[in-house]
């Protein structure tokens, strides 16, 4: 499982940032993580990404931190189809949040 982030300004071309592939968690054979993961900006500063997946029920959790700051929290159930966020920052950048199992 995984996430793409992308971003655009001005409805500019769009940049992948990166790709965060989800870790499972130890002891929970049913549940993956994305711990803290600092997501590079070039030339901007970073996103802090953290988010959780349970197979048993669907569940799926992201929050993302943008310069000390919270900026995104989102939740749903992931089953048969892939989610897909997206949010503005305060530097004028969009970002958008792609994943795939």
């Amino acid at each position: 499982m995984r996430v793409i982030f992308q971003q655009s300004i001005n409805d500019e071309e769009n940049v992948t940032l990166g790709e965060i592939e989800f870790s499972p968690v130890p002891g929970q054979p049913d549940s993956f993580s994305i711990p803290d993961y600092v997501l590079e900006r070039a030339g901007q500063s970073p996103l802090v990404v953290s988010a959780g997946y349970s197979q048993y029920n669907h569940t799926f959790s992201m929050f993302v931190m943008f310069e000390g700051e919270h900026v995104f929290t989102g939740a749903c159930h992931w089953d048969l189809v892939s989610p897909y966020f997206a949010f503005l920052l305060k530097d004028g950048y969009f970002i958008e949040c792609f994943f795939a199992k």
